[in-house]
């Protein structure tokens, strides 16, 4: 009889939020999520996923345990 198994650490990347700009004259906007390993890899991941047309003039990504909401 095989007996269920226990729940694992969670195995998932921590999760980072997106924030972009589109030109200088534009408040920064929340454009999604992504998962990554580090602050880079993030930066990389966002600019791919939400930087297309049209270009962004700036890309925050902020990991979502250091956002702190009211």
């Amino acid at each position: 009889m095989t007996q269920p198994q226990s729940p694992s650490s969670d195995t998932q990347w921590p999760r980072w939020e997106v924030f972009k700009k589109d030109n200088d004259r534009r408040p920064y906007q929340a454009v999604g999520s992504v998962h990554a390993g580090d602050p880079q890899h993030a930066l990389i991941t966002a600019r791919n996923i939400f930087v297309r047309r049209p270009a962004a003039v700036s890309l925050w990504v902020v990991r979502e345990d250091d956002i702190l909401a009211a």
